[in-house]
């Protein structure tokens, strides 16, 4: 039975990979945003620019995670079993990423990409109809979420080192 167990940790290999695969998808987005501002800069505002801008941010930044989610994945399910003998670890480039720490940087990269959506919305919202407002407030709320349940997290892993 352990060795179905430890054979079946390759079945996480297709998904690191087509996460990997997924980036590819957003350089393609990236790119086109970054033709699209490049090609249209003397007819775009000041703000148009901005939110542009953090649109190619928000983009970067959801890459980040997926890289993350992917190498964490192949690291801890594949590359460290795999090389029982040689005490070799798979991705040095890592090294200490423990799962609290992907926990947090998971965490954090949501509430950036939150604040940048907050922010485009807020920079937009001279275009705004009534009813996007209540959009507006459910970005707020799903914010603050966020935040509270980063904070909560930080305190409850705080709480469990010192015991």
């Amino acid at each position: 039975m352990n060795k179905l167990f430890l054979a079946a940790r390759f079945l996480i290999l297709p998904f690191a990979i087509a996460l990997l695969f997924s980036i590819v998808a957003l350089l393609a987005i990236v790119l086109k945003q970054t033709a699209h501002l490049l090609l249209n800069l003397g007819q775009l505002s000041e703000k148009e620019v901005i939110l542009e801008i953090l649109s190619m941010v928000d983009v970067a930044l959801l890459a980040n995670l997926v890289l993350l989610i992917a190498f964490s994945a192949y690291d801890a399910f594949v590359s460290d079993l795999s090389s029982k003998a040689e005490k070799v670890r798979g991705l040095e480039i890592l090294n200490g990423l423990t799962l609290t720490n992907v926990k947090f940087k998971l965490l954090g990269s949501m509430i950036i990409i939150s604040a940048i959506g907050l922010m485009s919305s807020f920079l937009g919202l001279e275009k705004q109809s009534p009813t996007n407002y209540e959009m507006i407030v459910a970005q707020v709320v799903i914010h603050l979420t966020f935040a509270i349940t980063a904070l909560l997290l930080a305190f409850a892993d705080k709480k469990s080192d010192n015991h």
